[in-house]
């Protein structure tokens, strides 16, 4: 069922001021002091709420009874020392006097009226979540105090410190070195079952949203605990509700990708900051920088960390692939569950194969051209350049290919006309010494000798055999005069060969049975007549 108009409404004004309080106490530790107009500037639509909550928090106070001290007293618990404050409220370490117990007590600060029932829904979606949670790694509640002027909730008191804390004390001490192989697989363990406690919310509907080094405790055996659900949801058309409305929750170097954007978001923005808190672990920084809040917030839209393993090459390749999956820019190629990132955290701790695959190159073009659209642009001009190109090139060869073949054509059918006029008039000089068989047979005789050796056909050969048997018929030795010359014509005993003398003093022998001339004599044969 989704949430009525004016409860969306609600739920998004208190995202934007729990967002507020967050970074008004990140701020403060970090020395920064803004003026009240950035803040209000940061978050449009919500400008009234939020100054109230920066007067709440930035006002002195007006009443010492509500600020808590040692040895102060709420309900059954009594106050022993302050553990940690924050923009929201301060955590003790109090005894519980009807079980003589120690547990953490979260106590609200005492703001205005505004304010203070903005703090106490947040209180309250923290005691609602940890009371259906019941997890070894998750901070477990005792009781919830809701109610008056000083609402707290009593917690399992956790030893040991927050990996924030560790990190500190790593930065303080300038210690950056990256874990050796012992420390990656005490770490990887760590998280495996952080992961599984996340699993376990999960099932259960509930999504963190504040995944942090500060919102994660480690024991002194090395065991992680989830801390604060303040900004837990336990309905997903609340979550959805909230995304939509285009406000932001929890903190920004750890918030993914599509919370930024105002996307739809799911349990797997917990898996995204998990894995943005175990690069930051492994690898002594952060995987996303900037010197402002809009450049650290375009670096982690961009998603363009260095990879672990290049980042520090004593980082196994697999962990490094495992880091980066739950690190995906798109949720959808991020680990579906965390139950699915805590079995590969296990394969990369027992040497095993892990679930997770790398980019395909495609993607990973893909995606540097999405991140750079004037190089985007560049290259699909390009693309199409050589698209453009190649078809002209193609329809060229082919041009070129079609000439070529026509060209061939036309010099074959130059060739075939050139042999067709040759037969045609070899033919017309072999019927023309037909006519002269009778007449003239030497004449004859030497027009046939002289088509057949142009053209082999019958008919020229018929022509040929007739003027043979008339020259025979009538003499051995002809005379004739063609073309102005004279000729003198003998054939051989065997009838096989034709022999004629021109009157260039030229002897030629012919074969009679194919007309061939067969070899010429020069008149003069080594110096001789």
């Amino acid at each position: 069922m989704n949430p009525s108009p004016d409860r969306t409404d609600e739920l998004a004004r208190e995202a934007a001021i729990g967002d507020f309080v967050e970074m008004w106490a990140a701020d403060q530790q970090a020395g920064t002091c803004r003026p009240l107009e950035e803040y209000l500037a940061r978050f449009p639509g919500f400008q009234t709420a939020i100054a109230r909550e920066y007067l709440a928090i930035t006002e002195p106070p007006v009443a010492t009874d509500h600020q808590p001290s040692p040895s102060d007293a709420f309900g059954p618990y009594r106050t022993i020392r302050l553990l940690g404050q924050g923009g929201q409220g301060s955590v003790w370490l109090a005894e519980d006097t009807r079980l003589h117990r120690h547990v953490a007590l979260k106590v609200l600060s005492a703001p205005a009226a505004p304010a203070l029932r903005s703090r106490v829904e947040r209180l309250r979606r923290e005691a609602q979540a940890l009371a259906k949670l019941a997890h070894p790694g998750i901070c477990a509640i005792h009781e919830a105090q809701l109610e008056g002027p000083r609402p707290y909730l009593a917690m399992q008191l956790v030893e040991g410190e927050t990996v924030a804390a560790l990190l500190l004390r790593r930065e303080a001490s300038g210690e950056r070195r990256v874990p050796d192989r012992e420390e990656q697989r005490a770490w990887c363990a760590f998280f495996q079952q952080a992961a599984a406690a996340l699993h376990k919310a999960h099932q259960l509907g509930i999504v963190h949203r504040d995944i942090k080094p500060g919102n994660l405790m480690r024991t002194p055996g090395g065991a992680p605990v989830l801390l604060d659900f303040g900004f837990a949801r336990d309905s997903e058309a609340e979550l959805a509700a909230l995304t939509q409305s285009g406000e932001l929750f929890g903190t920004l170097p750890y918030m993914a990708p599509e919370v930024l954007a105002g996307r739809a978001s799911d349990h797997r923005v917990d898996i995204y900051a998990l894995a943005v808190t175990m690069y930051e672990v492994l690898a002594g920084q952060r995987p996303f920088v900037g010197a402002t809040q809009a450049a650290l917030r375009q670096a982690v839209e961009a998603g363009e960390a260095i990879p672990l393993d290049q980042l520090a090459p004593a980082i196994g390749s697999q962990l490094a692939l495992v880091v980066a999956t739950a690190m995906e820019l798109d949720p959808q190629r991020r680990y579906a569950t965390a139950a699915a990132l805590a079995a590969d955290l296990g394969a990369v701790q027992a040497g095993e194969s892990i679930a997770a695959a790398p980019l395909s190159h495609w993607t990973r073009l893909r995606r540097g051209l999405v991140r750079h659209p004037v190089l985007a642009t560049s290259v699909g001009l390009l693309a199409v350049g050589l698209l453009v190109a190649t078809v002209l090139l193609v329809q060229l060869d082919r041009e070129r290919v079609r000439l070529l073949a026509l060209r061939e054509a036309q010099a074959e059918l130059l060739v075939q006309l050139d042999r067709e006029r040759v037969r045609l008039l070899t033919l017309r000089e072999a019927h023309v010494a037909q006519q002269l068989v009778v007449e003239q047979p030497g004449l004859a005789l030497y027009m046939a000798s002289e088509a057949a050796r142009a053209e082999q056909h019958p008919e020229i050969n018929d022509v040929l055999y007739q003027a043979l048997d008339r020259c025979w018929e009538e003499f051995a030795w002809v005379e004739a005069t063609t073309r102005g010359e004279s000729c003198w014509v003998a054939i051989s005993d065997d009838d096989r060969h034709l022999v004629r003398a021109l009157d260039a003093g030229n002897l030629q022998i012919l074969e009679l049975g194919r007309g061939k001339l067969i070899r010429t004599i020069p008149r003069r044969v080594e110096g001789r007549t």
